[in-house]
């Protein structure tokens, strides 16, 4: 009799600390999740955190890659305009640079045409050669003396940065191009109801117009 009563404490026990075992390991389960989401939050966030793109390629760097695939068009292509076109958010302010993708406009008078390639990045992009009834002035030199970083300063002193801070959504477009007084860097700011137009010389540096 002493026995049995001994056996069937001993189960009791054993049932007894299975049961807790059960209960410890389900509550232990329970905050397995909550303990591993921070962690795996952390992990996610940074994974979307850098969003950073490569530099672009410089000025005057992406108009000799641009430069060879229009010579394979016709070797005898002249730079003729360089242009890009940017809507800036809050950034410009302390852009000294505007970060775009650049066109390169060529002139080939075997081909009486013109083509345009731009460089996005370490990527080329042409577009189909367009004849032209007549030859376009060729710049007379590339990379300016006058660069675009030094275009764009004056540019904002000459109305540009007023302009861009009372019309958010103004986009901006720079051009550097041909004229028979010589080249020109010629930035536009505009939006549908306002526009502002600033003129320099591409050798000197010097604001021609207000």
């Amino acid at each position: 009799m002493k026995n049995e009563r001994w056996i069937f404490y001993a189960v009791g026990l054993v049932l007894l600390l299975l049961v807790g075992a059960a209960l410890v390991w389900g509550a232990l389960s329970g905050r397995l999740p909550q303990l591993a989401n921070p962690g795996a939050q952390d992990a996610a966030a940074q994974s979307v955190l850098w969003t950073g793109l490569a530099p672009p390629i410089d000025f005057a760097a992406a108009e000799q890659a641009a430069q060879v695939k229009a010579q394979s068009w016709a070797t005898d292509a002249t730079l003729i305009r360089v242009e890009a076109t940017w809507r800036p958010t809050g950034e410009w302010i302390t852009t000294e640079s505007p970060p775009v993708s650049w066109t390169y406009i060529y002139y080939a008078a075997s081909e009486s045409a013109v083509k345009s390639v731009s460089m996005r990045g370490e990527q080329l992009f042409e577009t189909p050669a367009t004849t032209v009834p007549n030859q376009p002035l060729s710049l007379s030199a590339f990379p300016p003396a006058a660069t675009v970083e030094s275009a764009w300063l004056t540019f904002r002193a000459a109305g540009g940065e007023e302009f861009l801070k009372t019309n958010e959504n103004a986009a901006v477009q720079l051009q550097l191009q041909a004229t028979p007084e010589g080249d020109r860097w010629v930035i536009s700011a505009f939006n549908p109801t306002a526009k502002l137009r600033v003129t320099i010389d591409a050798t000197t540096g010097l604001l021609l117009n207000p």
